[in-house]
């Protein structure tokens, strides 16, 4: 899903990067061990290791820039990039 960042669209605070698009990409998720055995043996850590269910999938933290004007990320991570740029623009106002 492409999104044109434009000062009344979707994303209003990054409007001061006009011409970047925004992809949200679901399935930019990492997997995170959540469950680890009381054994401290090598041979069941690397029984647990192999398990799918002793994982959960987490948002990644990074994004891809692409061609220099497409931002693919989580859209939970699209999210905070647009709550921090919400807040340097409102100090950029405040100092103006």
């Amino acid at each position: 899903m492409h999104m044109r960042l434009k000062s009344n669209g979707v994303f209003p605070a990054l409007a001061w990067l006009t011409g970047i698009y925004l992809v949200s990409a679901p399935s930019m998720e990492t997997l995170v061990q959540y469950r680890f055995p009381k054994s401290k043996k090598r041979r069941i850590c690397k029984k647990w290791a192999k398990r799918a269910e002793n994982y959960k999938a987490v948002p990644a933290e990074h994004y891809y820039l692409v061609d220099n004007n497409t931002i693919v990320a989580h859209p939970a991570f699209l999210k905070e990039l647009e709550l921090g740029a919400e807040a340097m623009m409102r100090t950029i106002t405040k100092s103006s």
